[in-house]
């Protein structure tokens, strides 16, 4: 038997594919589709007829095939907050247990097509190893969602993809997926590709784009500063000027937390305001990163005080943002809803330990009195609750 058989066989019925889309929110299928399609195609993706995911026919490509079992995943992995909820009835019907549907379905596409590179030297098999990353992601498991980017970035560079006569008309890697664990974690950056900020694609691309642009060339600044292991201030400064020029891509209304007053769920503007929250949370979340090996050196230096304030300013601008996520519940993204790389600047000052540890950023001298400060807040302070 084909492998194309072998894994047709392993698809839900088309019963409970039906189910399954029906129930799943159409925000969260743009989010899949942002994988691939521009900000401004996705826009342009409107109408009662949003759903293209197409059951694929037995005779085609395995890839075709893996594609469509990753996005079933993907859609049940958005859901996975009700599953322990008995009174919610949109997956009701189903042939078997719908986590063990969404683990079966994604460890046979992974384990047979999107880590197999004879297969997937192609734009869906590229895609199919962004799925698998970002499903990773969203299961906090952030080593394996790196190692799938990486193993995604090599493939397309083989394709040539790097180069800008190859590059097609669909953006198939976002550089943020690997920028952000790599600074925070300390792994090698996947590439050191400058032509992010290149005037051209910058003036082309949606403020939206042009802001993740920013995000990632900074990231990238971060990780070469950890490398050479610099503690030059002044390049931090310069940093934080490059992040608030970043931050005027947008009007300043746009940097209010959004409010989600309705729970329709088949609703496109969630998207973007989730798009929005997420990508607010990852710039703080970068302000944090520039600021924090210089806020744990105690001294009496104004300038130091400068990146203890940003941090902690940083620090309760997510989890402002994280009460919102909270309290939406429809999120999966990381754990109770919040995006993998902020759950760590939410857990302040948790995350010190990680990003200050090695002989680099030690706790030695720090100004402990700072830190219970910190921890003295309005008790009627929700942040503090």
């Amino acid at each position: 038997m084909s492998l194309s058989h072998t894994l047709y066989n392993a698809l839900p019925t088309p019963k409970d594919s039906e189910i399954i889309i029906k129930a799943s929110y159409r925000s969260f299928y743009m989010f899949n589709k942002a994988l691939t399609v521009s900000y401004k195609n996705l826009s342009r993706q409107t109408g009662p007829d949003w759903v293209d995911i197409r059951r694929p026919h037995a005779q085609d490509h395995p890839v075709l095939v893996a594609r469509y079992m990753l996005q079933l995943a993907h859609l049940l992995q958005q859901l996975r907050p009700k599953f322990d909820y008995p009174q919610f009835e949109d997956l009701r019907g189903l042939s078997e247990p719908p986590r063990g549907l969404m683990e079966r379905l994604f460890e046979a596409a992974v384990r047979q097509v999107a880590t197999q590179d004879r297969l997937v030297g192609s734009n869906e098999g590229l895609e199919c190893i962004m799925l698998e990353s970002t499903f990773y992601a969203n299961d906090c498991k952030m080593r394996l969602s790196w190692s799938s980017s990486r193993r995604g970035l090599h493939l397309a560079q083989l394709m040539g993809l790097h180069q800008a006569a190859k590059q097609p008309r669909h953006q198939f890697l976002d550089p943020t997926s690997m920028a952000e664990p790599s600074a925070l974690w300390g792994w090698p950056p996947g590439s050191t590709d400058k032509t992010v900020m290149n005037e051209d694609l910058l003036a082309h691309d949606t403020p939206l784009g042009r802001l993740e642009r920013f995000h990632c060339d900074i990231m990238g600044s971060l990780l070469e500063r950890k490398e050479a292991r610099s503690r030059d201030l002044s390049l931090a400064q310069e940093l934080d000027k490059e992040l608030q020029r970043a931050a005027r891509v947008l009007p300043s209304k746009w940097w209010l937390t959004p409010s989600f007053p309705t729970p329709e769920k088949h609703d496109e503007s969630t998207f973007w305001d989730l798009k929005r929250l997420v990508l607010q949370m990852s710039h703080y979340h970068i302000l944090n990163q520039i600021h924090l090996p210089y806020m744990l050196w105690a001294s009496s230096d104004p300038t130091y005080g400068y990146s203890r304030t940003a941090c902690v300013n940083a620090s309760r601008e997510i989890l402002s943002r994280f009460i919102v996520l909270q309290h939406l519940n429809r999120v999966a993204t990381g754990h109770d809803g919040v995006p993998p790389m902020q759950q760590l600047d939410a857990r302040f000052p948790n995350s010190f330990g990680l990003t200050a540890g090695g002989d680099d950023w030690a706790f030695q001298g720090v100004d402990m009195a700072f830190f219970d400060s910190l921890l003295s807040g309005d008790a009627d302070d929700e942040l503090f609750r």
